[in-house]
């Protein structure tokens, strides 16, 4: 009797201890996200950091037609103003007044002279030489008179204007203070015409050269970026920096809204070529180095790579590894060698 009941409860349990040992041997499963590995167009790229900068081609000298007194200052350093706004006004120095008289009186006198040796030259008292001397005077007086008046100094009042639309760079007048003739009085730099001013380590003059493509951004404006070349080189270290200078123009259609000084970081294409690009998240290290998990038969197997060129939307990787494969991008730090995996959405 007692040995019927432990062959039965023998008999129950076993199953049970069958099912555990089963239980225990299945691989665990976890599910995952993954991408196609791609063949893409990848590029080398130098970083260097700098400025917004008037175009100094583009950079206009404002000066005085005639010696002058300051009266008003329209505008200021730094601002914005349009083609033909007012930038300051002026009064003729009485030196330069004195000088538009005299050419004045000059020429009525000349006038009288050559109608006096013509009426002369009737009556036979003078030469026709006399005349011809009397109407060169003319002729020079009134061109030294016509000078005058281009140089506005007929005027007793007169304003500067601007240009073209710029910016003010530079003001070296001061209200009262009396200019001479052809000094500077305002540096204004064309609006449309801007250049970012990049600082480049002299280790790395090499690697760029004229034309190469950049890539520039705001530095507190992430959403602004532009494309475009590089149009100098300088060939001299800056003893301020100690960089050297690389001109980079803004295109026309991409400096509204751009203040000069501005911080722009630019990004130089050296070198491109094809390489398999993954997303970032699908490379994970560890003390042995770079790996992927790669998916085959709905397992996951890692595979060491080697890491290239980051840019944006991925990095470039090599190794045991080739277009088409798919590469888990995420859940992947669950994973081990072999693993079995769910991928989610299928």
């Amino acid at each position: 009797m007692d040995m019927s009941h432990k062959t039965i409860k023998a008999s129950l349990v076993l199953p049970f201890i069958l099912l555990g040992v089963a239980s225990a041997s299945e691989s665990p499963t976890v599910t995952v996200q993954s991408m196609v590995c791609t063949t893409q167009t990848v590029h080398e790229t130098l970083t260097a950091y700098g400025e917004v900068s008037p175009d100094l081609e583009q950079v206009s000298d404002i000066s005085l037609t005639h010696s002058a007194i300051i009266s008003r200052l329209m505008v200021s350093v730094g601002q914005r103003v349009k083609k033909g706004d007012i930038l300051m006004e002026l009064a003729t120095s009485p030196e330069a007044r004195r000088e538009y008289l005299q050419a004045e009186t000059a020429v009525k006198f000349f006038e009288q002279e050559l109608s006096r040796q013509e009426r002369l030259l009737s009556e036979q008292l003078a030469t026709q030489a006399s005349v011809e001397a009397a109407r060169k005077n003319l002729f020079d007086a009134q061109s030294t008179l016509n000078a005058l008046v281009k140089r506005k100094q007929d005027s007793i009042q007169d304003v500067i204007k601007a240009p073209m639309n710029g910016i003010i760079l530079q003001m070296t007048a001061a209200p009262g203070q009396q200019k001479q003739t052809g000094a500077t009085v305002i540096l204004m730099a064309a609006e449309s015409r801007l250049i970012v001013h990049l600082g480049v380590e002299p280790e790395d003059l090499s690697l760029i050269q004229q034309g190469m493509p950049v890539l520039l951004k705001s530095v507190f404006d992430p959403d602004y970026q532009v494309r475009s070349t590089i149009r100098e080189i300088h060939a001299m270290i800056d003893p301020q920096t100690h960089l050297v200078d690389v001109f980079v123009p803004i295109p026309e259609n991409k400096v509204d809204h751009l203040a000069l000084g501005s911080r722009m970081v630019g990004s130089i294409e050296l070198h491109r070529h094809n390489a398999l690009l993954v997303p970032r998240s699908a490379v994970l290290d560890d003390e042995a180095g770079s790996y992927v998990f790669v998916i085959r038969d709905g397992k996951a197997y890692r595979k060491p790579v080697d890491k290239g060129i980051a840019q944006e939307g991925g990095i470039e990787i090599s190794g045991d590894i080739r277009a088409g494969d798919r590469v888990v991008v995420s859940g992947n730090y669950e994973l081990a060698d072999g693993m079995s995996i769910q991928e989610k959405g299928k």
